[in-house]
């Protein structure tokens, strides 16, 4: 399932519930996710990311994404 289709889907979800703390549970997710502590990266950290990206792809390290999604169904 992509991510449209995920987000398509818990509107519809969403939507059909009548469930008042479930919807406040949905809610407190959605409203913390935007307090995380993540820190942004710098300019130099993102080149530095790009750099190792195409090193990996030249290396041969990549999948495909059939490959990937293999991979996840194993987590």
């Amino acid at each position: 399932m992509n991510l449209q289709t995920l987000k398509l889907a818990l509107i519809h979800q969403i939507i059909q519930t009548n469930d008042k703390d479930a919807l406040k549970r949905i809610n407190k997710i959605l409203s913390e996710q935007g307090k995380s502590n993540v820190k942004p990266m710098t300019l130099e950290e993102f080149y530095h990311r790009i750099e190792r990206a195409e090193q990996d792809i030249a290396e041969g390290k990549t999948m495909t994404q059939s490959e990937l999604e293999k991979e996840i169904r194993k987590w």
